[in-house]
């Protein structure tokens, strides 16, 4: 694939192949919202004057782009893991050797459970007697409960 900068035409073909894969279009809004966004911050920084294709962008740019994404814009990690993940598929799909291995972000956020991530023994009572109860239901939902 022609590695030229065009957005318009990496983001069609991109889009084609994560469609190809099976991707919800949400998926592949998602995607090209983030990468949309990439771009821009290319050219507002003027980065895009000085480069002809994706593999000439190094490290250091992104770097740059995702400590904006931190200190200024404040994106919480979940967020700037995702863009992360978003801009490495990018960069299979392009077939070029991503930078980003070399970005130590600290971005995969913590995903271990702690005591909020279950409920409570109140809240188990709770939902078993809602799910018992017929209050609420119809006559006829009522009969097949």
């Amino acid at each position: 694939m022609n590695e030229t900068i065009c957005l318009e035409k990496t983001l069609e073909a991109f889009s084609e192949y994560l469609n190809e894969k099976g991707r919800k279009h949400s998926t592949i809004q998602r995607y090209a919202y983030d990468i949309k966004d990439f771009f821009k911050w290319l050219e507002v920084n003027e980065i895009l004057f000085h480069i002809k294709s994706w593999s000439e962008l190094s490290d250091v740019d992104y770097q740059m782009y995702f400590s904006e994404l931190e200190d200024k814009r404040k994106y919480s990690q979940k967020t700037r893991h995702r863009i992360w993940v978003v801009l490495k598929k990018l960069h299979m799909f392009l077939g070029i050797v991503s930078p980003l291995d070399d970005i130590n972000l600290s971005l995969i956020p913590d995903q271990s459970l702690n005591d909020n991530d279950f409920i409570t023994e109140m809240e188990e009572k709770l939902l078993k007697q809602t799910v018992l109860s017929t209050k609420g239901l119809t006559e006829r939902q009522a009969k097949y409960r």
